[in-house]
């Protein structure tokens, strides 16, 4: 823990990138799909150590550029169609670029004020966390009409107690159960290296 606290002070968005990139390797063509389990632990704690405010809007601006631009590039670069129609197939990979701005700006706003609003006691950020995760996908998903492959359900759905949440909750109801655990994991991480 502390060699990550100090690695964070000599690159300021180590963190950020860290749970870019593990969210990223838990789907496929990686399917490391266990690494859900603590993917957001590094920006969970990124969010709490950092105090100026404007580094913590820039670093879940980097995170959710990072994510989600990976995760299109790896979706639109092998998008083909046919090949007299070469114009419709860059139409198409350029279309990644307003999504991967407004998913990156999504994230950014929910980090942003999960930071602002953080209450006092952990219970209570672990919620906020993760709900505000479960309303971005959320809002995600009504916007770009259902496309959810970079959800953080896609990668749980290996796991049968989060299999059962979703037939009881939807893929809203894994998302939370996946932050929120995340998030209570950074807690007790917190609380272990404190004391």
């Amino acid at each position: 823990m502390y060699r990550l606290l100090s690695l964070h002070e000599r690159f300021p968005y180590f963190l950020p990138t860290v749970s870019a990139f593990a969210l990223l390797i838990t789907l496929p063509p990686f399917n490391l799909w266990p690494l859900i389990l603590v993917a957001l632990v590094p920006i969970y704690i990124f969010i709490f150590q950092e105090k100026n405010i404007r580094r913590v809007f820039s670093g879940g601006l980097f995170f959710g550029l990072v994510f989600s631009g990976s995760l299109f590039f790896m979706v639109f670069s092998s998008f083909t169609w046919i090949p007299e129609a070469y114009l419709f197939s860059n139409s198409v990979k350029l279309l990644a670029i307003p999504i991967v701005l407004f998913t990156g700006f999504a994230i950014t706003l929910a980090i942003y004020l999960f930071k602002v609003l953080m209450p006092r006691t952990p219970f209570q950020r672990a919620m906020l966390f993760g709900i505000f995760f479960a309303v971005v996908e959320l809002v995600m998903d009504n916007v770009l009409t259902g496309f959810n492959y970079g959800s953080l359900a896609y990668a749980a759905s290996h796991i049968p107690a989060l299999r059962f949440l979703a037939s009881v909750g939807g893929m809203f109801l894994v998302t939370f159960a996946v932050t929120f655990g995340n998030a209570a994991l950074s807690e007790a991480l917190r609380f272990l290296f404190q004391t």
